[in-house]
């Protein structure tokens, strides 16, 4: 792999290979229509070539009837960012990538393909726990180091009472808040430092939520049509609809997890950074990204 650039430095941590393609079918979250996720290992030479010329550890691939569209993983191509996170391009693009690429940071796993053949990352049980399993039984350790991106300057994005800042540090921190007015949420907050996080126990089962109030109003606007008490923590006006919880603090988790997948589009490198968030959702944390890319680019 070539060297750093853009405030990155290679870090101790051995970059994590898949062994084997490996393969989840089930129905997007948002679109409800069945879809088929598969990774697929890179060969060092692709690996090489993709960080090289695109700044990336994955490359995402959609299938359809017509042909195959390939994006790096990169905040060049984010499309949207209303309740998740899609890449791709205007027509044709993948939503809820933000699972699957949190639990590849989580594991440090880089130099894949994901492919996927609808519209829609499989919700499967609204957590990634599903992927870290699976992923935990076929990864082995290469002799490349994988990279960790600094933060030159602090940064701070704002949306009325919500915000995110982060600040340099040598190690990653997250201190992530949630407020809502409910009775079983209300507010929240997780602080973790990296490497004391153990992802596959601490924030991969935290799974996604919603409130049965809002099912129709994001029902009409094409969103949440493949949720339900399988994939989604449901809740009404005073209570949790499916229990249990798998976490008494498991929605502001969710979040962490969430932010860590939308950290990937950063390249893949490891962010080395404090970031404290109050409220925030992906179109924040996308925003934060871009940030930091563009403050790495000038610093040179």
């Amino acid at each position: 792999m070539q060297g750093p650039a853009f405030g990155e430095v290679m870090s101790d941590v051995p970059l994590r290979i898949l062994t084997r393609p490996l393969s989840w079918r089930g129905v997007g979250l948002h679109t409800g229509q069945p879809t088929t996720l598969t990774l697929r290992p890179l060969s060092p030479d692709q690996r090489e070539i993709l960080y090289r010329e695109a700044r990336s550890l994955w490359l995402l691939r959609r299938r359809t009837s017509h042909r195959s569209y390939e994006w790096p993983v990169s905040t060049r191509f984010v499309v949207r960012t209303a309740h998740a996170t899609s890449i791709g391009e205007s027509r044709v693009h993948v939503a809820t990538v933000e699972h699957v690429l949190a639990a590849l940071m989580g594991l440090r796993v880089g130099g894949l393909v994901l492919e996927v053949d609808g519209p829609e990352v499989p919700i499967l049980d609204g957590s990634a726990r599903p992927f870290v399993e699976a992923l935990q039984e076929n990864l082995t350790e290469t002799a490349e180091p994988w990279p960790s991106v600094g933060l030159p300057e602090p940064i701070e994005v704002t949306s009325e009472s919500a915000w995110v800042r982060a600040e340099p540090a040598e190690r990653l921190t997250i201190e992530y808040t949630v407020e809502f007015g409910h009775p079983v949420i209300g507010r929240q907050t997780w602080v973790g430092t990296w490497p004391d996080v153990d992802f596959g126990q601490d924030l991969a089962p935290a799974r996604t939520f919603g409130f049965l109030r809002q099912a129709d109003e994001l029902r009409a606007r094409g969103l949440a049509r493949g949720a339900s008490p399988e994939n989604t923590v449901l809740l009404d006006e005073t209570t949790v609809v499916n229990p249990p919880l798998r976490f008494p603090d498991e929605f502001v988790r969710h979040k962490v997890l969430d932010l860590l997948g939308d950290l990937a589009l950063l390249g893949g490198g490891w962010p080395r950074a404090r970031i404290q968030v109050y409220r925030g959702g992906h179109r924040l944390h996308i925003e934060l990204v871009r940030r930091w890319v563009t403050v790495q680019e000038m610093a040179g």
